[in-house]
């Protein structure tokens, strides 16, 4: 019985995992960026600034999302071990 309790913790920890990882490497950090970039060029205010954010924070999500999966994929990995 402890073991499936565990596993079952386990299982949803990892889930969280991925659904933060998605949420901050797609949304936050790639969509939302460039949506805002889009924005701005609509009204005309868009910077230099503004389009070098854009360009770093569209590098660095697939690194943020791994970073952010590698953690709560260990965190659920140690729940699970007996």
């Amino acid at each position: 019985m402890k073991n499936g309790i565990r596993t079952i913790l386990a299982i949803l920890v990892f889930a969280v995992g991925l659904i933060l990882a998605v949420y901050f490497g797609l949304w936050v950090m790639f969509i939302k960026p460039i949506m805002a970039a889009c924005a701005a060029f609509d009204a005309g205010t868009l910077t230099g600034v503004m389009i070098g954010k854009t360009i770093l924070k569209c590098i660095f999500a697939s690194a943020a999302a791994s970073v952010i999966l590698t953690v709560f994929t260990w965190i659920a990995k140690i729940i699970a071990e007996d």
